[in-house]
């Protein structure tokens, strides 16, 4: 009896607002669902190449729809990649909008690093499945050897006063054919200056370099 009189009142209230039993039922029902994916699953150094989320919306698109989100992951916002505003717009006509996450270049050697954006909760949609997606931010500088102007290569004499072609402070004895393996210079032959890996002879003046370490 008691559950009766709450409904009779439910419904009596309902009717005093001007609205139908059935309203709050119906506006369930027709709220849009939104969903997120990683439609640009990578992101990379220097910022040419962004990532991207793609947000999408069910039901009626004649007016644009805000959508929030929450932004988590090992990258650093502001530092890794350039700080997310926590929402987006649908525009009217539109089903569908995107985050763009542009990463930031610096001279840090790291791994390769995530953004995970996640829908946030908010009135006028509910949230369907998926409710969030990652991205990978890779880093570019491990690829690249940035050379100082210390250490760029220059034609001098190692410990056996013989000449070498190759950074400051590189030493080769004088029956060593020498090499650096990062960026695959020839160093030094006994008496003659040879840059060209493949054409360098070897310390006894035959065949190709085959010495792979550094001395």
């Amino acid at each position: 009896m008691r559950h009766r009189f709450s409904r009779l009142a439910a419904v009596l209230t309902l009717l005093a607002m001007g609205l139908s039993p059935t309203a709050r039922v119906v506006a369930a029902d027709t709220l849009p669902v939104v969903s997120i994916r990683a439609s640009d699953r990578t992101a990379s150094e220097p910022g040419t190449n962004p990532g991207a989320f793609t947000v999408t919306r069910t039901g009626d698109t004649r007016t644009s729809l805000t959508v929030g989100y929450t932004v988590s992951g090992t990258a650093t916002t502001g530092v890794d990649y350039t700080a997310l505003s926590g929402s987006v717009v649908i525009p009217a006509g539109a089903r569908t909008a995107t985050i763009l996450v542009t990463p930031l270049d610096d001279l840090t050697i790291e791994r390769p690093e995530t953004v995970v954006v996640a829908l946030a909760t908010s009135l006028p949609y509910t949230i369907g499945t998926p409710s969030a997606a990652i991205i990978r931010v890779q880093d570019n500088d491990g690829r690249e050897r940035r050379e100082t102007e210390d250490e760029r290569p220059g034609w001098g004499r190692g410990d056996d006063n013989h000449e070498h072609f190759g950074p400051p402070g590189l030493g080769c004895r004088a029956t060593d054919s020498c090499k650096d393996d990062d960026d695959d210079r020839v160093l030094s032959a006994v008496g003659s200056r040879h840059q060209d890996k493949d054409d360098a002879p070897s310390a006894h003046g035959r065949g190709r370099e085959q010495s792979r370490g550094r001395r």
